[in-house]
């Protein structure tokens, strides 16, 4: 009955997907609130990929990945070259440390889709993640040079992500150097 009622509220609420889409991404919404809020947004519209996508990425962050995958999977067995879906499952491989999927997943992708901050972004992570600090490196140092320039809220998400990782990098790198000289 309560959820009935919510659905009801909700409907009445939200005009428009695009106008309750807006809420839950630019309100600090948590996370667990925009997982519920996606779900009655795909009751109504269960064909809203970029709500499903967008429901894959939450339960990513609250490290559900079985039903992240599931959603994922969803889109992508009616939009087989879905860039947001295909990046999700690469990072599920990554999450179940299936290293080399998750390399060739977004390697494939970074054939197609070469300006992709993110998809480059976590194909430096894996490298990071699985000790291939020089490509990973570089990787970062390249995207780096690509969003410093760039303005606007993304592009300063983006370099601060990017030089977190490098001062990362650089401090992992140092830590050995110093141990050697005991």
């Amino acid at each position: 009955m309560l959820k009935s009622i919510l659905l009801i509220l909700l409907a009445i609420t939200s005009l428009t997907t695009t106008k309750a889409l807006s809420h839950i991404e630019h309100g600090g919404m948590p996370d667990s609130v925009a997982e519920m809020e996606y779900r009655i947004l795909l009751e109504f519209e269960p064909l809203k990929h970029d709500v499903r996508n967008k429901l894959g990425n939450v339960l990513l962050r609250l490290k559900k990945f079985k039903e992240a995958k599931d959603e994922f999977l969803i889109v992508l067995a009616e939009e087989p070259n879905d860039l947001q879906a295909q990046i999700g499952l690469g990072q599920i491989l990554m999450h179940e440390e299936k290293w080399l999927e998750a390399e060739n997943t977004f390697l494939g992708l970074q054939k197609r889709y070469s300006e992709n901050i993110e998809l480059s972004y976590l194909l430096g992570t894996l490298y990071k993640d699985t000790g291939k600090i020089p490509e990973a490196e570089q990787i970062f140092v390249n995207l780096l040079k690509k969003v410093q320039f760039d303005q606007g809220e993304e592009s300063t998400h983006w370099l601060e992500k990017i030089t977190e990782v490098l001062a990362d990098i650089k401090k992992k790198a140092e830590v050995p150097s110093s141990n050697s000289s005991l």
